[in-house]
C-alpha cells in the first residue's frame, strides 16, 4: 500500500519508544538489536525526527475536531550491522527482489485475529520514500478522504460512509472504477 511502518504513540509513551515498539512488532527486531545497529546520529532527535501537527474532524468520531501529531522517524543503519536486518531483506538483493511476489524484499506474517495476513515489504531510497510520503497537513484532508483511507486499511466491516463521495473514494482505493458504473453495461 506504499506505506511506512506505523503505529500510534500511546499515552505516556515517547515517540522513540513507539518507534522501537513498531519496529519490534512489525519487523521482529528487538529494541536492543535496533539500538546497537543505528548510527550515533539516531540518538539526536533533530537529526532523525520531525513532527507534523494538524486539527481536523476525527475519522473515528465524525463531527468531533481532533488534534493529530504525525511523527516521521528516519534512521540510518551502521554498515557493519546490516546483518541485524537480514530477515528484513538487507543487504538488498535486486535479483531476488525481481523473483519475489510484488517485487518485495521480504515478507512478514502477522496474526490478525484467527487469520494470518502476509505483509510484503520493500526497501526504497530516501528520495522515493519522500515521494511516497503523504504526510500533508491533516487540516488539508477532507473528512471523506480520511474516512476512505482508514476504511481501506480495516479488516472486516467498516463504519457507514459519511457521504456518497466517501464511498466512491473507498471504492477507487480498491481499484473499482466508480465512473464506469452504468457505462457499457457495467454494474
Amino acid at each position: 500500500k506504499n506505506s511506512f511502518v506505523t503505529t500510534r504513540v500511546l499515552r505516556e509513551e515517547t515517540w522513540r519508544a513507539a518507534a522501537y515498539r513498531a519496529v519490534e512488532d512489525d519487523l521482529h527486531i528487538s529494541e536492543d538489536d535496533l539500538e546497537e545497529a543505528l548510527v550515533p546520529e539516531a540518538n539526536e532527535d533533530n537529526m532523525c525526527h520531525s513532527v507534523t501537527e494538524g486539527k481536523t474532524v476525527s475519522s473515528s468520531f465524525p463531527g468531533i475536531k481532533s488534534k493529530y501529531r504525525t511523527h516521521m522517524v528516519s534512521w540510518k543503519i551502521k554498515e557493519d550491522k546490516v546483518h541485524v536486518f537480514q530477515s528484513c531483506g538487507l543487504p538488498l538483493n535486486l535479483e531476488k527482489r525481481e523473483s519475489n511476489p510484488f517485487k518485495c524484499d521480504f515478507t512478514i506474517a502477522k496474526q490478525m485475529g484467527s487469520d494470518t495476513k502476509t505483509l510484503y515489504w520493500r526497501w526504497v531510497s530516501s528520495d522515493e520514500a519522500k515521494s511516497v510520503r503523504r504526510f500533508i497537513s491533516l487540516s488539508e484532508v477532507t473528512p471523506d478522504e480520511r474516512w476512505a483511507k482508514y476504511a481501506s486499511k480495516r479488516e472486516g466491516p467498516v463504519d457507514f460512509p459519511p457521504s456518497e463521495r466517501a464511498l466512491a473514494l473507498l471504492l477507487e482505493k480498491c481499484n473499482i472504477k466508480v465512473a464506469a458504473f452504468g457505462v457499457d453495461g457495467c454494474r
